[in-house]
């Protein structure tokens, strides 16, 4: 409300600094994947914020994790990750199981193609099928198609949709460019949530607590959500 940077420079600095290294100590390539994107966006919306604050902590958080992995690079893989790089690209190792999860959750939906097979049923399905449920599906998307049909996917993807497009008119109603960029925000986090979620099932877990968030933060009159 009054219009002051909400995270000071210098913490934004360390934050940036952090967030490459816990990204590679974490190992998620679905990170990997959302973090670039997200750089490059600010990049190139952003730049002299990125060359002001995030490319110097950038460079040395990288110069960092280079130093520990000349040193001994079991310092930062977590859990062998290049060897499990090299099974994606083999097609072996978890990357194999969730190829065939994915065609199970297919062959499911074939059968529930309208109101799907009910929320629990893919991993009934599996157990039936192998005497044990072998992984969840880790693709929201599919998991939606699979245990609400079409019909509940058109349900929450509509959802997904007016969330943006109430976003976009927001946008264009605000008062202050502050406002406008508040709100262009929330659409990048909203499509980087999309993005992530086609590679892990994070809708259920993680997904529904931040449109609750967002909800919450409606009740301030004074935010761009008012």
């Amino acid at each position: 409300p009054n219009r002051k940077t909400i995270v000071p420079d210098n913490l934004l600095r360390v934050l940036w600094f952090f967030l490459p290294i816990a990204a590679i100590f974490n190992g998620s390539r679905a990170g990997w994947l959302c973090i670039t994107i997200l750089v490059f966006y600010i990049l190139s919306f952003y730049r002299k914020t990125f060359l002001k604050i995030i490319l110097l902590s950038l460079v040395l958080a990288g110069l960092l994790l280079t130093t520990l992995y000349n040193v001994d690079k079991n310092y930062i893989l977590r859990e062998k990750q290049d060897i499990k790089m090299q099974h994606t690209l083999e097609g072996k190792g978890s990357d194999s199981l969730r190829l065939i999860v994915g065609k199970d959750a297919l062959e499911l939906w074939s059968q529930y193609p309208v109101f799907g097979a009910g929320i629990g049923g893919f991993l009934k399905y599996q157990a039936n099928k192998y005497g044990e449920a072998l992984d969840q599906i880790d693709n929201s998307a599919l998991w939606i198609l699979t245990e609400l049909g079409i019909l509940g996917a058109i349900v929450f993807g509509g959802f997904f949709v007016a969330s943006l497009l109430s976003l976009k008119r927001k946008s264009i109603s605000a008062e202050n460019h502050i406002d406008q960029k508040i709100v262009e925000s929330m659409v990048v986090i909203l499509c980087l949530f999309a993005i992530f979620s086609l590679l892990h099932q994070i809708m259920y877990a993680r997904y529904l607590w931040f449109f609750l968030g967002m909800a919450l933060t409606a009740k301030n009159k004074t935010t761009a959500f008012s």
